[in-house]
C-alpha cells in the first residue's frame, strides 16, 4: 500500500543566493539590536520614573570607581553583593554594550 504524505511531512526547498542570505541575517541582527535598545530605553524610563537614576553610579563613586569598573567588580564577585546591586551592575554592563554598538 502506498504511503500517504501529509502536509506536515512535505518539505519545500527554497533556493537563495549568498547575498540574499547575508541580507536576511543582517535584518535579523538589526531587529534584535533594535529590540535590545528599546528594552534598555524602557528600563531607563522606569528608572527615571522611580527616581533611582544615578544610584548605581553613586555606589561606584563612593568606592572611587566608574560605574563600569564597579559593574565589572560586582559581576566578578556576585556573592559579595546584594541581589539589587548585582542586577544594577548587570543593567549597567548591558546598557554600555548597547551604547557602544551605536
Amino acid at each position: 500500500m502506498p504511503k500517504v504524505v501529509t502536509s506536515t511531512e512535505k518539505t519545500t526547498k527554497m533556493k537563495i543566493t549568498k547575498s540574499q542570505l547575508r541580507e536576511m541575517i543582517r535584518e535579523v541582527i538589526q531587529n534584535q539590536m533594535t529590540e535590545e535598545e528599546d528594552s534598555f530605553s524602557k528600563a531607563g524610563e522606569e528608572i527615571e520614573k522611580k527616581g533611582t537614576e544615578g544610584v548605581f553610579t553613586a555606589k561606584a563613586k563612593k568606592r572611587g570607581m566608574t560605574a563600569q569598573e564597579f559593574a565589572k567588580k560586582v559581576l566578578a564577585n556576585t556573592d559579595e553583593y546584594d541581589i539589587k546591586t548585582v542586577r544594577q551592575a548587570s543593567f549597567a554592563k548591558g546598557a554600555q554594550t548597547v551604547a557602544d554598538k551605536k
